[in-house]
């Protein structure tokens, strides 16, 4: 007999973490407003937040992982994040007070927190794949480095953060992500590229320096999946 309560927790083996992650892929453009909202929502200091600094979190992210996601283009961003922000409170995930956001009290039994940190832990990979990419790249104060060298340090990098418990998610430890990430990292300034190597940018050269491009990224990602004080 399979005990069936309300109580049971679901675990997927790690062996089939990458299956099931193709599957979510598939659909995870129906999601993804929503959870780059919950996700800047859910970082320090976390709800109540200002409507203007939730909307520049969700913009810096969405710049973040422009290489990852499948945007809406029949709008402006800020179209866009309005209707989202309207579509989740209507929906009761999220409160609006003024002129901020907290939780909502919820639908179909789950309560607003629960909404969020669900939402937020659709793309919780990717930010750790990106968190990955951004500490293999601490290695860059030695010197330049040929892309496909950095990419495989970095696998290996994300390899011992997830044994290490740093990362929840081995599925982050993604030859795709870590090199979208990278590209990423040049267009925004942390990195160069020249001659097919890269280097760390004048300003990010320090290791100190070099330590912040991961910072910014950690932040998201304090709490674990699902985990909140608020």
């Amino acid at each position: 007999c399979i005990y069936t309560g309300d109580d049971v927790i679901y675990t997927v083996p790690d062996e089939q973490r990458l299956s099931l992650d193709i599957s979510k892929n598939i659909i995870i453009h129906l999601f993804v407003d929503r959870a780059l909202v919950s996700l800047a929502l859910l970082s320090p200091p976390g709800p109540p937040l200002a409507v203007a600094a939730l909307r520049e979190r969700v913009q810096s992210l969405s710049r973040l992982f422009k290489l990852e996601f499948m945007f809406r283009a029949d709008a402006p961003f800020e179209q866009i994040f309005a209707e989202t922000l309207a579509d989740m409170v209507a929906s009761g995930e999220l409160r609006s007070s003024g002129d901020t956001v907290s939780f909502g009290p919820g639908h179909e039994g789950l309560d607003g927190r629960g909404w969020i940190t669900f939402y937020a832990a659709v793309v919780r990979n990717f930010v750790e794949s990106y968190r990955i990419a951004a500490r293999a790249a601490r290695i860059l104060t030695r010197g330049a480095m040929l892309e496909k060298d950095l990419v495989a340090r970095a696998l290996r990098v994300g390899e011992q953060m997830f044994l290490g418990g740093e990362i929840e998610r081995s599925e982050a430890v993604c030859q795709p992500s870590i090199e979208n990430a990278l590209h990423t990292f040049v267009e925004q300034g942390y990195l160069q590229r020249s001659e097919g190597k890269l280097a760390l940018a004048a300003s990010f050269a320090g290791d100190e320096a070099a330590g912040t491009i991961e910072a910014r990224i950690a932040g998201y990602l304090l709490r674990r999946a699902g985990e909140g004080s608020w």
